[in-house]
């Protein structure tokens, strides 16, 4: 879900990038136009040599093995950019400023656009106009992108801190509940965290020792957070502060 203004995918973009590229429905390598347009793969008639189809929009391309790989890496690199650039944004990132220093970057490789995003990611745990209750956002953001990356102790320590920004941010606004109120522990049915779902923790050592993510789960399935709720007596009543 995003909460930020939501940056729209450039449908020219990657037109733009696959311009190069055969769309005349003829063989790549020996100009040969077939006798009806093809959807797959095919051999050529005329020079015997593999033909990869691919599709964009509505255009068909004619390609090599090798073509299609690179068109195939193209596709892979603007999803991965409108993924974690509206990231990003919902984070808190300026969509016009993002987009403006992307360009400026000349970034057309994998490994320089995974660089140039977490260096946003830091830019804005750094950055003073970056709201407190931001911050579990960002960190939660970022244990998702290390996730992609396979780096589980980064994904751990980044879950840790987005769980304990929530806590902080809670902590604040406890004192002025109208009821008194419990903490419990909210896992995602169907993981092995599933039987702490519900789980109540006081208060006290809640903020004393935060329990999530847990350590006893492998690596990094841990998926639970923090609920808050009022608490209620043995009649199901609210207990009010009054």
């Amino acid at each position: 879900m995003f909460f930020g203004d939501y940056l729209k995918k450039d449908e020219t973009e990657l037109e733009r990038r696959l311009a190069h590229f055969n769309k005349k429905c003829k063989c790549p390598n020996c100009n040969n136009e077939p006798d009806e347009q093809k959807t797959r793969k095919f051999k050529c008639k005329n020079c015997q040599q593999y033909v990869f189809v691919k599709k964009n929009n509505d255009n068909f391309y004619y390609l090599t093995e090798q073509q299609s790989e690179e068109m195939e890496y193209i596709k892979k690199f603007v999803s991965f950019k409108y993924k974690n650039f509206n990231k990003l944004v919902n984070c808190g990132y300026d969509k016009e400023i993002l987009l403006e220093e992307f360009n400026n970057s000349y970034i057309v490789t994998f490994e320089p656009l995974k660089e140039f995003i977490w260096s946003k990611f830091n830019f804005l745990l750094e950055s003073p106009t970056t709201k407190p209750h931001q911050f579990s956002l960002i960190y939660h953001s970022m244990a998702n992108f290390s996730k992609e990356e396979g780096n589980h102790e980064q994904v751990i320590k980044f879950r840790k801190l987005a769980l304990d920004s929530q806590l902080n941010e809670n902590r604040r606004f406890l004192n002025y509940q109208y009821s008194e109120v419990e903490c419990v522990i909210l896992s995602v049915s169907g993981t092995e965290c599933e039987k702490y779902d519900n789980t109540v923790i006081e208060l006290e050592k809640l903020f004393e020792n935060p329990p999530l993510p847990h350590k006893t789960i492998e690596f990094d399935s841990c998926r639970c957070r923090y609920g808050f709720r009022p608490k209620k007596d043995r009649k199901g009543d609210w207990l009010l502060n009054l």
